[in-house]
């Protein structure tokens, strides 16, 4: 029997905008001057709500998009616990659409729901199914009606016929417009809303586009291409041979113009779709690789095309991607990153946008130093049950080491993207010109050892350690700034320091891309071998 659980209400403040509302017969492109300054008032936005699921609230999750990195927890999800404390107040500056989040026992609950200043939503989870009730009701459920289980893209995979995956992605369009259409007639809703949500329809299907579906494995979702178009064509090989593709045609009617819009940056699939198509369209690199000419084009096309906070929006997006992706991991391309991030703290960006740029700079300040005694003297336990410092693993055969943290979510399920590096790790013959060594953040003992078991295909046992300190209290997370809350660390992490415990790498590319961790990792061992050579 599911007991009943009683969400305790929650105050979220947004400031709301005085200005006049919106209307919505059809979007205009907004011109590309200075935004004006507007006044706001803070607002309180109460959720509460009630469930029959046993373990009630507490794994539920409130994601807020309007920052830059939508996968920073510590930045934009509200991680409520019905067993704990209640939220900080949270300052939300404009309308938006929001995602909700919930792990039951046996379901999983996720939709997207668009939230004004002074709204009251009260949500009930009964039964495996989520509803909103209350005033305004209708702009919360209007995607539990058109996509209820998330899924109308993900079923969609390219598979080399990308005319066949346009039509299947137009198709799913459409069908959405159409819903949309008939739910403003059955529903009373504001002209905002309908802005809102027609505009991040659109940018979810012109995103859909630009970073193709790729198949997954039987029972899973398909994910969206993370290099985008070209390289998915890349694999194909009818594109291979041919090489040529209308994009204009496969787009369509496409312009600068419809990214003009900062009243929609705070949206998830805008934002998205504004990058993508500036690196994939716009811009149209040659060969997509994250370098100092790529880098220099995306930020004059940007510089060129965009003011107010759509272009410091951008700039600041786009500084982050090339880091990401390993741009910086040399003194040449490290001064340049320095060099773009000055100019943008120089700038009236957004707090949050400058706060991240002040995390590249300071994660770039890592390259190249040596780790703190704090952080050496950090204790690990191995499988055979021996307690070493982490200078102690570090410190062998005089040479480098990879650095691996791994570990569990922190609702205890398996870390998917830490599995599947696992395997592609284990083949890198790069890496086996290092000391392998893996950290679990798991405070799991048992788990640990039954997960490495598990996965001694490709784990190494006697490269296997666990770390002693929880991982929101670990110095190593604390150093290399990974801690999430409410007590995790954001993983995998992948990172290179020599035997002395000098940083060479701090954040090495995802497993995904092999190609450019190959580079990475190629050049940071002809560097090694260029530190190490006897001097004249």
């Amino acid at each position: 029997m599911k007991l009943n659980f009683t969400l305790i209400i929650i105050n979220l403040f947004l400031l709301v905008s005085c200005a006049n509302d919106t209307k919505t017969s059809k979007i205009p492109a907004i011109d590309n001057q200075k935004e004006p300054e507007i006044e706001n008032e803070v607002l309180p936005m109460y959720l509460s709500g009630k469930t029959d699921e046993n373990n009630g609230f507490e794994n539920f999750d409130l994601i807020d998009y309007s920052t830059l990195d939508n996968a920073r927890p510590k930045k934009n999800v509200i991680h409520l616990v019905h067993k704990d404390s209640l939220p900080k107040l949270y300052k939300i500056k404009k309308p938006q659409i929001m995602e909700l989040m919930m792990w039951g026992e046996d379901d999983f609950y996720n939709t997207l729901v668009f939230v004004t200043p002074g709204d009251s939503i009260h949500l009930e989870v009964n039964n495996g199914k989520f509803e909103f009730l209350g005033k305004n009701a209708a702009h919360y459920n209007f995607y539990l009606k058109a996509d209820p289980q998330r899924n109308n893209y993900s079923k969609l995979s390219y598979n080399g016929d990308l005319e066949l995956y346009k039509n299947q992605v137009d198709q799913v369009y459409v069908n959405s417009k159409k819903i949309f259409e008939e739910y403003q007639v059955e529903h009373n809703v504001s002209r905002e809303f309908v802005n809102y949500v027609s505009n991040e329809l659109k940018s979810e299907y012109l995103y859909n586009l630009s970073n193709p579906r790729e198949k997954s494995k039987p029972g899973k979702p398909n994910y969206n291409s993370v290099n985008g178009l070209t390289e998915t064509l890349k694999k194909t090989p009818a594109f291979r041979s041919d090489g040529v593709v209308d994009l204009s045609s496969y787009y369509g009617d496409i312009s600068v113009e419809d990214f003009k819009r900062p009243d929609f940056v705070n949206n998830d699939y805008f934002k998205r779709s504004l990058i993508s198509y500036i690196r994939q369209y716009f811009v149209n690199h040659e060969y997509l690789d994250y370098n100092e000419e790529n880098l220099d084009a995306e930020l004059k096309f940007v510089n060129e095309n965009f003011t107010g906070e759509i272009a410091n929006f951008a700039r600041v997006k786009i500084l982050s991607d090339y880091y990401n992706k390993g741009f910086g991991n040399d003194k040449i391309s490290q001064e340049i990153l320095l060099r773009e991030i000055q100019q943008i703290e120089k700038t009236d960006a957004r707090e949050d946008y400058k706060a991240v740029v002040s995390e590249l700079k300071a994660d770039l300040a890592y390259r190249l130093i040596k780790l703190p005694e704090s952080v050496l003297s950090e204790k690990l336990i191995s499988l055979e049950g021996d307690t070493l410092t982490f200078g102690e693993i570090l410190d062998k055969e005089n040479k480098s080491n990879f650095i691996n943290i791994w570990g569990r979510s922190y609702t205890g399920e398996q870390c998917v993207p830490c599995l599947e590096g696992f395997e592609k790790l284990s083949v890198n013959e790069d890496i086996d010109k290092l000391d392998r060594i893996s950290i679990s953040l798991d405070h799991d003992e048992d788990r640990w050892e039954k997960d490495v078991r598990s996965f001694q295909a490709y784990l190494n046992p006697r490269e296997q350690f666990r770390s002693v300190a929880p991982p929101h209290k670990s110095m190593i997370t604390t150093f290399f700034k990974m801690t999430l809350p409410p007590k995790y660390a954001k993983i995998p992490r992948y990172m290179i320091i020599d035997n002395e415990g000098l940083v060479l790498y701090n954040n090495l590319p995802s497993t995904n891309d092999s190609i450019l961790l190959k580079k990475v990792l190629t050049k940071i061992n002809n560097q090694k071998s260029t530190l190490e050579s006897p001097q004249d």
